[in-house]
């Protein structure tokens, strides 16, 4: 039988995501509940404000972020933290959005909220360039 072994950037996601601190689970779910909500341009909106603001180190405007996406300030740092930990995770290495699936702890991402992940882990993807 022929194992394949995983490659340095897979292995990579899979340190990154194993040092995601059990705690946080609860935030980052209720984050990817959130965003399965937006209407597509909200999604969108979301992602580029984090994506933009990522390779800059900076930190995120809850009101900001509040606005962009209608979500209440009081707890739009869970969709914050849902959509940096996404980008931060595959935004440079050679990985998909299998991987990150594959990778990603136990019970973290819910079977209804693979979608909206997955077009998270797509964009951080396409930007991969301009990230880095």
């Amino acid at each position: 039988m022929n194992v394949v072994e995983p490659t340095v950037a897979q292995r990579t996601l899979e340190h990154r995501l194993a040092d995601l601190p059990e705690f946080a689970f609860s935030h980052i779910k209720m984050g990817y509940v959130l965003l399965k909500k937006l209407d597509q341009d909200k999604l969108t909106a979301v992602v580029e404000y984090v994506a933009s603001n990522f390779s800059k180190r900076s930190r995120y405007d809850p009101d900001m972020a509040a606005k962009l996406s209608g979500v209440d300030k009081n707890i739009v740092g869970d969709l914050l933290s849902a959509v940096a930990l996404t980008v931060g995770s595959v935004f440079d290495i050679d990985v998909s959005k299998e991987d990150f699936f594959n990778y990603a702890p136990k019970g973290l991402i819910l079977d209804e909220v693979k979608p909206v992940v997955g077009e998270i882990i797509d964009a951080a993807l396409e930007r991969k360039e301009s990230l880095n």
